[in-house]
């Protein structure tokens, strides 16, 4: 059967096309708006390559080979700028790798690296400041365009037009040569983000016939034991091949027989590069597709003849922006070029991550290390949970309900394989990397089913939930459960993990209370307001405490390391009580003391000093000590709706949306993380946003268009306007839902997702009578 198979995808390489139309040009649409360079410069860690939403290849250009060590000890921190593979500014092209996180402050991937080459072979890829030392090459920035599913650029060195498209699963690309006998296709399996020597800990690539190769490639970095297999077709036979293997080994066996550089079929190797070579025409192109599977080469070859068995470039470019056009349109935005551009970018955004990672006939590799089906649902990937159980996951329970059932199933198998029998905390490709803090899978689930969301066992996500809310051994969970908080002796972050934790405990609450279970209801109900217990009157803070009840000292306010807290200091933590605001402003001495702490909050000077040795801030991502460029700050704006002065949530809202997301390459202010900063964009330029998912409440802020609309899963449509709205009239008046007047500070789930319209009643000055009805209180 297996030979039948690689026969009739032989047969199939012979017959192709190359000279399909281009995608047709004239038409205004969501595609036309989106520019994938926004936040490919600086901290946004952004890619602009060619994917398809939520597509397990992001087939996209690597601009340099910043190793996460210099010396094989120490961190380096250039590696960091390279997350995503990709800087703007940088003046060289390494090759197209064919998967990348996206907006990520750590990293890992950039497999399977493909780079055309004209002249001798060469397998190293060079210095940047040395043209010609190696196959990398400089490139034409005026020539590098990129829309969704589609990227190109022409390289200067090799004289070679590159263009890049992909389905879920198979990267595709067209190489246009010039006449030569030299052309040549550079394959690095040693190549990767956040690389390190000895992190490939094995490749292998197998020659099936001159147009179609197989192989396998094994890591160890954030995900510590990643397999990824791969199939490789050429739409031209290569004339010659050859490899070589940088590895030092003592042993050779008695493969020294062979030629193992030149014409080798079967190459294994810890530091494996190969090339490939043709004789061109002046323009011809060369077609390359390359699926991916974690599961095994042969999974690759059925993918690959799955989606595109074919060799109609263009085709699959049409096919991609088709298909981001439907994804895209899920939302309506009005608005001039560069708004519409800056949304819809987030949009975009928004639906790269996590995943879809199984192959066509369901089966994936899971967190086990072995092989599953997926029954029932789509298995997903790549949980950044610290950063998108906040807006990003529930931006898809309102308009992806079915992709959020999906991610559940996924997160509960991950439950299932997992021998600690834990939700996910930070997992990606069949691994669980343990980032960051809390256990947030707890908060995805719990707004789904509050929701209405019902295509999981809601027994066992809760099973699963209070398993991983109650695992003594990890992370100071047994301290948690022992002192009611987590002390700082003995533990890292223990203030950010005491807040985290008692978010997430309220969350799970909400499911038990909802599924009839009154005992654990009330267990974690209590256990929600443990950030109360390190509430410190005297200084206005949530503080850090030590077993003993005394606090952690020094304490500084301002500073960022060495106080309890994890990427954030005093002034933000304190304030991430999302779901107990109303108890957090009553200890403040009420609503218009608690508004001029968040006034000092966005308006003080902050010396650089405070920021200066953290990664993930810079000035760029700041308002006054107010970090938007790092997560746990995102709903503090909406926390003025819990005051007497509400109409401060939209003077804040609206600058952080002004400031901190612009129409260029450096138009974020931090990383994308996976999609949390667009999200927060998407949210509140509708003019809501879910401060604490799991309440069924959107807190309301201010729209950022005239006229907006959901166009829900199910068929329904919610329209938003605000026909008022301009730099004058910027304040909300009244709103009208359905026709109806609507006095809360919130919209519920169950307004929205009935469909209708809202109608924002903009005017000049603020308004001193609505709302008249405050979000949600926790019971003192």
């Amino acid at each position: 059967m297996r030979h039948r198979f690689l026969l009739s995808l032989f047969l199939s390489l012979k017959i192709f096309s190359l000279g399909a139309q281009a995608p047709p040009t004239g038409r205004v649409s969501s595609t036309s708006f989106v520019d994938p360079f926004i936040g490919t410069k600086g901290m946004g860690h952004c890619y602009p390559g060619a994917t398809v939403p939520f597509g397990f290849v992001q087939l996209s250009p690597d601009t340099d080979t910043a190793d996460y060590s210099l010396d094989g000890k120490t961190y380096n921190k250039n590696v960091y700028r390279y997350c995503a593979g990709y800087q703007y500014d940088d003046p060289t092209i390494v090759g197209f790798s064919h998967t990348h996180l996206h907006g990520t402050g750590h990293s890992d991937l950039g497999d399977v690296l493909l780079m055309p080459t004209v002249g001798p072979v060469k397998l190293d890829p060079g210095r940047a400041e040395v043209p010609g030392s190696g196959y990398r090459s400089r490139y034409d920035k005026a020539s590098e365009k990129a829309s969704p599913g589609y990227y190109t650029v022409a390289l200067r060195d090799p004289g070679v037009k590159a263009e890049l498209t992909a389905t879920n699963r198979v990267g595709v690309h067209r190489y246009t040569f010039p006449k030569s006998s030299d052309s040549r296709l550079v394959l690095d399996l040693v190549h990767g983000i956040y690389n390190y020597d000895g992190k490939v800990l094995s490749s292998r690539v197998e020659l099936k016939n001159t147009q179609l190769v197989v192989g396998h490639r094994h890591t160890r970095g954030w995900a510590r034991d990643r397999h990824l297999f791969f199939a490789m077709a050429f739409s031209k036979p290569f004339k010659s091949y050859g490899s070589r293997n940088d590895e030092k080994s003592p042993y050779r066996g008695f493969w020294r027989k062979w030629d193992g550089v030149q014409s080798f079929p079967e190459m294994v190797g810890r530091k494996l590069k190969l090339h490939f070579d043709f004789d061109t025409e002046a323009s011809e192109p060369i077609v390359v597709k390359v699926a991916l599977s974690a599961v095994s080469e042969e999974g690759a070859l059925k993918n690959l003849e799955a989606e595109v068995p074919h060799w109609d470039f263009d085709r699959v470019r049409v096919q991609a922006d088709a298909t981001w056009e439907k994804e895209l349109g899920r939302i309506e935005f009005q608005g001039d070029a560069s708004a519409r551009r800056i949304f819809t970018t987030t949009l975009y955004h928004s639906l790269l991550s996590p995943v879809e990672f199984q192959d066509v006939d369901g089966r994936y590799r899971g967190l086990d290390g072995t092989i599953h089906t997926a029954k029932g649902f789509t298995n997903h990937t790549t949980f950044s949970l610290w950063d998108t159980y906040r807006a990003l996951h529930p931006l898809y329970t309102l308009i992806q309900p079915k992709r959020t059932t999906d991610i559940i199933q996924s997160m509960l198998a991950h439950y299932d394989q997992s021998p600690w029998k834990l939700l996910p905390v930070w997992s990606h490709h069949g691994n669980e990397n343990w980032c960051m803090i809390g256990y947030h899978a707890v908060s995805v689930i719990a707004d789904a089913w509050m929701k209405g969301i019902r295509g999981f066992d809601g027994d066992k996500a809760l099973e699963a939930m209070k398993t991983s809310a109650t695992r003594a051994n990890y992370d100071g969970l047994g301290d948690y459960m022992k002192f009611g908080y987590v002390p700082d002796d003995g533990n890292g972050s223990s203030a950010s993990k005491t807040l985290e934790y008692a978010y997430d405990d309220w969350a799970i609450s909400r499911m038990a209370a909802d599924l009839g279970k009154t005992a654990e209801a009330a267990t974690f109900l209590g256990r929600a307001q443990s950030s109360r217990k390190l509430w410190d009157a005297q200084t206005g803070f949530i503080r850090a405490k030590r077993k003993d009840g005394t606090w952690r000292t020094p304490f500084d306010s301002l500073q960022t390391h060495d106080q309890g807290y994890i990427e954030g200091n005093a002034w933000n933590y304190s304030l991430y009580m999302p779901h107990d605001a109303a108890w957090l402003v009553k200890q403040a001495g009420g609503g218009k003391a608690f508004a001029k702490h968040l006034d000092q909050l966005f308006t003080m000077a902050l010396d650089a000093k405070f920021f200066a040795d953290t990664e993930d801030l810079a000035k760029e991502s700041m308002l006054g000590n107010y970090a938007h460029g790092n997560e746990p700050s995102h709903h503090i704006p909406y926390l003025y709706m819990w005051t007497e002065q509400p109409w401060k949530t939209q003077d804040r809202v609206r600058d952080i949306r002004q400031k901190m997301y612009r129409d260029a390459p450096d138009g974020l202010c931090g990383n994308d993380d996976c999609g949390q900063m667009s999200a927060w964009f998407v949210f509140s330029s509708l003019g809501f946003y879910p401060v604490a998912p799991g309440s069924n409440e959107y807190v309301i802020g201010v729209p950022g268009s005239r006229e907006m609309a959901l166009n829900l899963e199910d068929g329904r449509r919610l329209k938003i306007i605000a026909p008022k709205l301009d730099e004058k009239n910027r304040y909300i008046q009244g709103i009208k839902l359905n026709g109806q007047r609507h006095e809360k500070a919130f919209f519920r789930h169950e307004d929205l997702i009935r469909g209708g319209e809202i109608l924002f009643e903009m005017g000049p000055k603020p308004s001193k009578t609505w709302p008249m009805i405050k979000p949600f209180a926790l019971p003192e």
